[in-house]
């Protein structure tokens, strides 16, 4: 059973809110110490992140220089000033989010009592989650995402395109109107996540998206005529985890291969396949991967769903101020939902 013993001195950097909060959850729970570990992935950056982390802790202060050295930037004061549109970039939401949960992972790493039984990280948070499980270096995380993020940017300027949000379609509907709509004209769009059972970004050309949003085509009007169905844009510079992200994927394969995978007994997930790695020799193939082929997060959602419901996992951490898993958590189980507790510094 969890006390808490020293709780206010271990999570001092913590919003007062979260530490009252995590406190009453942690000390009226019976049951032991198994978490499960989520990380976020771009969107959850914002202008003041970081504000308060203690730049005077020496694991901090090791991390954020070593960032600073690697990306060739001050990144925490970045992440402290903004403005928006500079974080809202590719190239910089990423390392922000990046650090953000690591620093998160090893404040929590100080609380000896919790096993980690799993992480698992939504699109740019599986690169976290391999970092925060000891799989690949802090030094080497920050070399990757300095390519990855310079690269997708880049991919990003030379072919416009975006992503929207769409609610209340099944994976066979939106796949149809995609390929309806790439008929009418030399571009396309592509599936690009699969979030919860119904519920899925589409990504791809600028012009294309729009005839969603402004239902200007009648497959659109057709499906979407009932009120269940939702759409939105999803606040992005590009369609990520599609084709349109091609030029990116050389140039992260590249880095990748002079980068070492160490082994963990910590349940790491593929966004690429929606399942636990088989073993460490993939990893790397399915980094690449993930750049531009669709993301089955549906898949991971119900994979530690159901270890939830096993009862694998005794408390649930976000790392992020942004609920961002915490809110697909709540389409696959609620009752879980409310378990998942959101830590940030």
């Amino acid at each position: 059973m969890y006390t808490v013993f020293n709780f206010k001195n271990f999570y001092s950097d913590l919003n007062k809110k979260l530490i009252l909060r995590k406190a009453f959850i942690l000390f009226f729970s019976t049951q032991k110490n198994n978490a499960l570990i989520m990380c976020p992935s771009q969107g959850t950056q914002f202008v003041g992140m970081l504000a308060k982390v203690d730049v005077t802790n020496y694991v901090y202060k090791q991390l954020i220089d070593l960032a600073k050295n690697t990306l060739g930037y001050n990144l925490l004061d970045k992440c402290k000033h903004g403005p928006q549109e500079l974080l809202t970039r590719t190239l910089y939401s990423q390392p922000a989010i990046l650090l953000s949960t690591l620093l998160i992972a090893e404040n929590l790493k100080m609380d000896k009592s919790l096993k980690w039984k799993s992480i698992v990280g939504y699109s740019l948070g599986e690169l976290s989650a391999l970092a925060a499980a000891g799989c690949i270096s802090y030094e080497d995380i920050f070399k990757i995402i300095k390519v990855r993020a310079s690269a997708m940017e880049k991919a990003v300027s030379s072919t416009p395109s975006g992503m929207i949000f769409l609610e209340g379609l099944t994976v066979s509907e939106v796949n149809e109107l995609c390929d309806d709509l790439s008929k009418t004209s030399s571009k396309r769009l592509y599936l690009a996540t699969h979030l919860f059972e119904c519920g899925v970004t589409v990504g791809g050309s600028l012009d294309l998206l729009n005839k969603i949003l402004n239902q200007e085509h009648s497959l659109v009007n057709s499906l979407l005529k009932e009120d269940k169905v939702k759409i939105s844009k999803v606040h992005v510079s590009g369609a990520f985890h599609t084709p349109y992200m091609q030029p990116a994927q050389e140039l992260l394969n590249d880095v990748l291969q002079n980068i070492a995978i160490q082994p963990t007994d910590i349940k790491l997930y593929s966004n690429v396949t929606g399942k636990p790695y088989e073993n460490i020799n993939c990893i790397k193939n399915l980094l690449v991967r993930q750049v531009c082929e669709p993301l089955l997060w549906y898949s991971v959602l119900q994979s530690i769903n159901e270890d939830y419901l096993n009862e694998f996992y005794d408390v649930v951490f976000e790392l992020s101020r942004i609920k961002q898993i915490k809110t697909m958590i709540g389409k696959v189980n609620q009752n879980m939902m409310t378990k998942v507790v959101n830590l940030w510094i």
